[in-house]
């Protein structure tokens, strides 16, 4: 729902004067109650009223608004046996996004065991970001000689090419 509320507002914020509801979240004891206008969106976890039915309530007000294209990108979003295994696919590379950036963190920090407990849960250690940078990248180029050591111990690859300058680790080492 995150992502999907993060590019409608994205794409269509400037025709999206409000936007409020209550979201009934799967595995989740409170209600979640939101409202945005255009693209300034805010929203919290409440505690359901008693007796309130534990239900969805959507409003968009707006312009070149398609009705069944919000209904359908919602649906999308249900905890459902049909969606089930795409918000399980959606979920695992968030979490796997969040352990390779929590790597690039404690490389930069040289933060040797949280390498190598992050490492050990799974994370790859070659993973490179949006500018192509590798745990090892970064640990040369903040001069950690230990998180560089822990990472070649792992496996890092030590002539994977960035995107900023097509430089290796070994490249920054040397500068």
């Amino acid at each position: 729902i995150e992502d999907w509320i993060g590019v409608l507002l994205r794409k269509q914020g400037a025709d999206l004067y409000r936007m409020k509801g209550v979201l009934h979240i799967a595995h989740a004891t409170k209600k979640f109650v939101y409202h945005a206008v255009h693209m300034i969106f805010n929203g919290d976890f409440e505690d359901w009223d008693e007796g309130e039915p534990k239900s969805n309530k959507l409003v968009f007000i707006g312009k070149n608004l398609d009705k069944q294209s919000l209904q359908r990108g919602f649906e999308a979003c249900l905890d459902t046996p049909q969606n089930r295994a795409k918000i399980e696919e959606a979920e695992m590379i968030k979490v796997f996004e969040r352990q390779q950036n929590a790597l690039l963190g404690a490389a930069q920090r040289d933060d040797v065991v949280a390498i190598k407990n992050i490492l050990q849960s799974g994370a790859a250690v070659s993973y490179a970001n949006s500018v192509g940078q590798t745990a090892l990248h970064i640990a040369t180029l903040w001069g950690n000689a230990s998180a560089v050591e822990a990472l070649v111990q792992a496996g890092a690859a030590v002539d994977q090419v960035n995107d900023l300058g097509a430089q290796t680790p070994l490249h920054l080492l040397a500068s």
